[in-house]
């Protein structure tokens, strides 16, 4: 634990920047009385889209010397001028430099939407075209932006303002007004004045006047107000005025007035049309302040007392939503129950389920992103926490508005939520200190709430907001998703609730136990199983369990709902288990239940037997439990449960319902030849020395059976690097025992691998060095042998002899070892040795067949005895080592007569199906720097195959030579490398963009994107110095 908050006084977990309990920030909070002082924003690079990708390059033609390339531009990073020293940068994950770019054996895919070029940082910035600048938008914020580009109605005047001013790290704000030929700050009108302790009155020429009384100042202070462009801040049902005002004390002795005047139709009883907020971009708050409408000389004002400066946004809305009617109709939402203290959880769902329809995010995934556990969310901290943000715009792909109710302001929240809900057609979530709802209707006083908590099996509650337990003194925080109602949101959903399933173990087992699935808010995903016997949570659910048991009832079980406020429906519950292992086992089973209008009911279904599903694979085994409403033939909701089960004798159905292979015929294995049943078949070479270039030339790379070769030239000379003539060679080497021609099933095989980089140099030097993995992959497609799947698993990795190259030589050293897995007649293996150094990269693969005939002859074959080559699809190239490099025969263009065609694999695409989506975006329309040095994490609730990476490489407006891009799982597990395509950016900046075509899946959990040169990856304050990053992919059926 590492304290307790100094606001509430609760306790703390090591490491959090807010408190969970009330939101204060931990960390130094800069003074409300001193806003940062406004300043002139850096000169922008125009945005400009990212042309299609290119066709893939050309195979190259085998060859017994790697030699490859023709002298290109390669831009480098610049230190200050006048100095040889190196720019300073934070250190990353990796240390490398750019890896070659491989040929494709496929064409990269088009990008479904065109990538634009970043603003960057530098002197050589083309000026933007009349009327971009900030108002364009790059692809990565399109989520954020779209609403404005539509012209769509912006429930929230801090909607458009949160969009589109940013918060870019603390004590640094992008203003919210610059003109996009001068890029100056653009102020409506200012004041400046000095104030004794008589007081006084600053006034604007657009009638806006600080009104300060005698004794609220002790002595002469400068007090400064400026009226700035609020453009941004309206939209078609309001308008606003923001104020920037600073003075020379942090709080006035008596409370100053601020005044500002309204449209003529305005009255003292429409107060609640009209409404003043501080907006603190430290925390990215908005609280709403107490405010009165008042008659000055016979016009409308709005006043605001304030006790200290603060930037403040004052809106009112046009007369034609300045006041909701007395009664709207009630909104038809999901509807989701609480388990435990998480309302907030049930809330958050409901809000994003009505705005969007996801088949991957469930309430305990939300618990797992937000990290709160169920003693649950205040309103400040649901106000200021960072991850609600983030949540919302991650599952509905709009900025989520989020107001603080202060004292005396109870009245405007009622209207407000009724304009929300009269006007706009939007439900508001309303978190206070004892619970959270979602306000979807209301008639004169009463509003009809959906509560987590349930009503006896009804849904909808009619109440007056007091009487939900609040009262109209404390704190509550509103949150509303300005987005239509999705026309897909489910009406009919399933809720898996805590402890909703069980796997049991026979009355003879010794010891008894039960698995237990709970959520838990550590977790990334939202939940774990946990051991009962124990008392501790289990990755792997044991061989012996013989049952998986669902819950009826209670807290607990598998909660069914029906939110359509008239029609009742008649519901089919499907229940299936797949199996993610070699014989994809299914479960399937279903029961129908009839639910009224506003009804809710636990879900009764009878015990399914682990022997329905379990997979004959002899290794641990990923399953996931899928339910689903069905009504009308149609899925409405669907929740997913993944668990992994050790493996058992090989099922025998006795359920009711099938069991259904999706691979049969098979045939049974053979007697076992020799001394394992994987017999090695070939050695397979993959890979590309680096390109030469003006800055990095005499690359070589080259691969062997347990050893590879990499070394290559650079300058800083010729402009490679401004001020610096150094220059250098660096050598690498790896080397690994090779595996044995024969492996046996269950028995255990051990490797280790060693990386060393040497180098010279007249001075300076350069990131890059030897590093090494190995992973093996159960049945890769034929056609790329060294692609790592859902079926890969690591043997060693993160063999890294890298760093700057003035410390050379550097040394590295790993061992590791798996259980080699079984397989049937036809299966693959494949063992792939993965190195890299200064002039290039590559992979080894062994290939193994299970059962296969005669292994390959003697080995041993030196690094520079094999040609690194893509095989054709469906071929099984054979290499017959060879005593000199010259002499490397080429793969064998048919199978031999002994061995038999390889089966048809399944493909990703098969079980993925089809229709790109986005995974995770990273991104900025602002300024870039270079260095990335905060890890760029993601999180998926489900297994994704991910079809693009792209990385921003603006590099001042040099591009950067393309390398690779990997993806690292928390437990370690490494995806990739893959090698990246440079792509231009704006103006023709070369390489600006790296992209990479993976075509891997990735089981649920927390990924960092790894970039081979993070001295390059664009970062700024507004991604916090993440590297600015994309993925796109398909979810698993």
């Amino acid at each position: 634990m590492a304290g307790f908050c100094g606001n509430c006084g609760k306790p703390q977990r090591e490491g959090e920047r807010f408190c969970r309990y009330c939101g204060t920030p931990f960390a130094t909070v800069q003074q409300a009385s001193a806003p940062p002082v406004l300043e002139q924003p850096q000169p922008e690079a125009p945005v400009a889209p990212l042309p299609p990708a290119p066709a893939p390059a050309a195979e190259a033609a085998p060859a017994a010397s790697l030699e490859f390339g023709a002298p290109t531009e390669s831009p480098v990073e610049t230190p200050p001028a006048g100095t040889d020293e190196p720019l300073a940068r934070p250190a990353p994950d990796v240390w490398a430099q750019p890896m070659p770019v491989p040929s494709l054996a496929a064409a990269v895919p088009p990008l479904t939407e065109a990538p634009q070029a970043k603003k960057a940082k530098g002197k050589a910035q083309a000026k933007p075209a009349q009327g971009e600048g900030r108002r364009r938008t790059s692809p990565l914020a399109v989520g954020l932006l779209v609403l404005a580009a539509l012209g769509a109605c912006v429930a929230g005047v801090w909607f458009g303002g949160k969009a589109l001013l940013g918060r870019l790290g603390p004590g640094k704000y992008l203003r919210p007004t610059a003109t996009a030929e001068s890029g100056q700050v653009l102020t409506i009108a200012s004041a400046r004045q000095v104030i004794g302790p008589e007081g006084g009155t600053l006034a604007l020429d657009t009638g806006v006047r600080l009104v300060i009384p005698a004794g609220a100042v002790s002595g002469q202070t400068e007090v400064v107000v400026k009226q700035l462009d609020a453009a941004r801040f309206a939209d078609e049902t309001r308008e606003a005025v923001l104020l920037d005002c600073t003075a020379g004390v942090a709080t006035f002795d008596k409370p100053v007035e601020i005044h500002v005047p309204l449209p003529d139709w305005f009255t003292p009883e429409m107060a609640d049309a009209a409404q003043s907020g501080v907006w603190n971009p430290e925390t990215d708050a908005l609280e709403i302040e107490p405010s009165t409408v008042q008659m000055v000389d016979g016009k409308p004002v709005l006043v605001v007392q304030a006790s200290h400066f603060s930037w403040r946004v004052v809106e009112w809305f046009k007369q034609n939503y300045a006041l909701p009617p007395n009664e709207a109709d009630t909104l038809e939402v999901p509807y989701y129950s609480q388990s435990g203290g998480y309302c907030w959880a049930a809330t958050l769902q409901m809000l994003n389920e009505s705005a969007k329809h996801s088949l991957t995010s469930e309430e305990f995934n939300i618990i797992g992103m937000v990290g709160v556990d169920d003693t649950g969310l205040g309103a400040r901290a649901a106000r200021h926490h960072p991850s609600i943000r983030a949540l919302v715009r991650s599952e509905t792909n709009e900025e989520p508005e989020r107001m603080l109710w202060s004292v005396g302001t109870y009245p405007g929240m009622l209207t407000y939520i009724r304009r929300q809900i009269a006007c706009f057609r939007r439900p508001v979530g309303l978190m206070y200190e004892k619970h959270a709802v979602l306000v979807v209707g209301y008639d004169g006083t009463k509003f009809t709430v959906l509560d987590p908590q349930g009503l006896k099996g009804d849904i909808y509650k009619v109440t007056t907001l007091l009487g939900l337990g609040m009262t109209e003194g404390e704190e509550k925080t509103t949150i509303v998703v300005p987005a239509l109602l999705a026309a897909d949101r489910p009406l009919v959903t399933v809720n898996i609730k805590d402890k909703a399933l069980t796997f049991v173990k026979p009355a003879t087992a010794t010891p008894g136990d039960q698995f237990e699935f709970r959520w838990d808010y550590t977790v990334a995903r939202g939940y774990s199983w946990y051991s009962l016997r124990q008392s501790a949570v289990v990755a792997v659910i044991p061989a012996e369990v013989s049952e998986l048991k669902i819950a009826v009832g209670g807290d607990n079980g598998v909660e069914i709902a029906n939110s359509h406020l008239r029609a009742a429906v008649d519901v089919t519950v499907r229940v299936d288990i797949y199996s993610h292992g070699p014989g994809k086992t299914h479960f399937s089973d279903a029961a129908t239940m009839s639910l009224a209008a506003g009804e809710f009911k636990p879900l009764k279904v009878r015990g399914i037997a682990v022997s329905a599903f379990r997979d004959p694979s002899p290794g641990q085994v990923d399953y996931t439990l899928e339910i689903r409403t069905v009504v009308g033939g149609k899925t409405v909701d669907e929740a997913r449960v993944d668990f992994v089960l050790e493996p058992g004798a090989t099922p025998t159905p006795t359920s009711t319902a099938k069991t259904v292979p999706t691979e049969t015929g098979k045939p049974e294995p053979s007697a076992t030849p020799g001394p394992g049943e994987w017999v090695l078949q070939a050695i397979v070479p993959y890979g590309k020395a680096r390109e030469d270039s003006q800055c990095y030339f005499n690359n070589r790379m080259s691969l062997g059976d347990g050893s590879f070769v990499s070394s290559g030239s650079w300058t800083d000379a010729g402009g490679c690097v401004s001020g610096s003539s150094a220059s250098g060679s660096i050598h690498c080497t790896c080397t690994w025992g090779a595996p044995p021609s024969y492996l046996k099933v269950g028995s255990t095989l051990s490797m280790e691998m060693t990386c060393h980089s040497e180098a010279q140099q007249t001075a300076g030097y350069k990131n890059s060095g030897a590093q090494g993995w190995i992973w093996y992959t159960l049945n890769p497609p034929p056609a790329d042998l060294k692609a790592s799947t859902y079926g890969s698993r690591k043997i060693l990795g993160d063999v890294l002899a890298t760093g700057p190259s003035n410390q050379y030589p550097k040394t590295a050293s790993k061992s590791g070892s798996v259980t080699v897995p079984g397989g049937s007649d036809g299966d693959v293996l494949a063992i792939v040795v993965h190195a890299a150094g200064q002039g290039g990269g590559g992979e080894l693969v062994y290939k193994y067949a299970y059962h296969g005939k005669d292994p390959v002859p003697p080995r041993g074959v030196p690094a520079e005895g094999l040609t690194p080559q893509a095989p054709e699809p469906s071929v099984t190239p054979t290499v017959v080592p060879s005593a000199t490099p010259t002499q490397t025969p080429e793969p064998t263009a048919t199978p031999t007569a002994e061995e038999p065609e390889p089966e048809p694999q399944v493909t990703p695409t098969e079980e993925y199906g089809v229709g790109e989506r986005e995974v995770w975006a990273v991104d900025s329309i602002y300024l870039v720097y270079n260095g990335a040095g905060v890890p760029t994490k993601f999180m998926i609730t489900r297994h994704w195959l991910i079809t693009r990476i792209i990385n921003y490489h603006w590099n001042d407006g040099k591009g950067a030579e393309p390398g690779w891009i990997a993806l690292r799982a928390d437990n370690g597990t490494l995806y990739g490398p893959w090698w990246a395509v440079g792509q231009d950016g704006f103006g023709g900046v070369r390489n600006a963009y790296w992209l990479v075509t993976p075509d891997t899946v990735i089981p649920a959990g927390i990924y960092t994107v790894i970039d081979s040169d993070p001295l390059t990856w664009a970062q700024n304050e507004e991604t916090e110095g993440r590297g600015i990053s994309r993925g796109y992919g398909i979810p698993r059926k």
